[in-house]
């Protein structure tokens, strides 16, 4: 293989997994219909926050007039806020502690949403945010 600098880099990677690995079952928790399309999904380090951005489907219909919104639900599936967007979403970050759900939108506005979905700050910018862990450096 190439590195980006031009060097060679060698790997082993391992062709079966080693039998007493076990693959970890995978099962279904809850779910959840939306009307419109899921434009983004993010779920905080914790897997207590599942935020949701959902907007129209310009080809769905009925779906076709559906809000602009984040909505949040806790690990069992409950809503916890439900907040509308004046724009279509462009992508979410939830903190680790699912405490703050970051939203950038097609009209280049970043938002912060607190714990119960109210604006904390706003303010001009186009990229995805990572959330860091001020703790660690």
């Amino acid at each position: 293989m190439q590195g980006c600098a031009g060097n060679a880099i060698h790997r082993e990677t391992p062709t079966t997994l080693p039998s007493e690995e076990k693959l970890e079952e995978v099962r279904q928790v809850w779910k959840q219909n939306f009307d419109g399309l899921i434009s983004d999904l993010a779920i905080s380090k914790n897997g207590e926050l599942i935020a949701v951005a959902t907007g129209p489907d310009p080809e769905g219909g009925k779906t076709r007039r559906s809000p602009i919104e984040i909505i949040a639900y806790d690990s069992a599936g409950a809503i916890r806020w439900r907040t509308g967007s004046p724009a279509q979403i462009k992508s979410l970050t939830v903190s680790d502690d699912g405490k703050t759900v970051w939203v950038v939108t097609y009209d280049d506005k970043i938002t912060a949403l607190g714990p119960a979905g109210e604006t904390l700050w706003q303010a001009e910018g186009t990229c995805k945010l990572i959330a860091l862990d001020p703790a660690r450096k």
